[in-house]
């Protein structure tokens, strides 16, 4: 049996890893080549691409996690 968000969850992460490598390439590439622009351009991506890794470990996907943060939060 397969769970409906893994797929989503899954997808996530590998858009998150696949961002985060670009960013690596270009400023890898701005570093030998091209000079500080291309560099501070793959920064930038290199952080997008961890912060859409660790939204996706943070933030609860299946209604059952939303419904049990929501729950504790109304008990508080």
């Amino acid at each position: 049996m397969t769970n409906p968000t893994g797929d989503k969850k899954n997808k996530r992460l590998r858009r998150g890893l696949v961002i985060m490598y670009v960013g690596l390439g270009f400023n890898l590439f701005g570093f030998i080549r091209l000079g500080s622009l291309m560099e501070l351009i793959g920064l930038i991506l290199m952080a997008i691409g961890v912060g859409i890794i660790t939204a996706d470990y943070i933030y609860p996907t299946t209604s059952e996690e939303i419904t049990n943060a929501v729950e504790r939060f109304e008990e508080k």
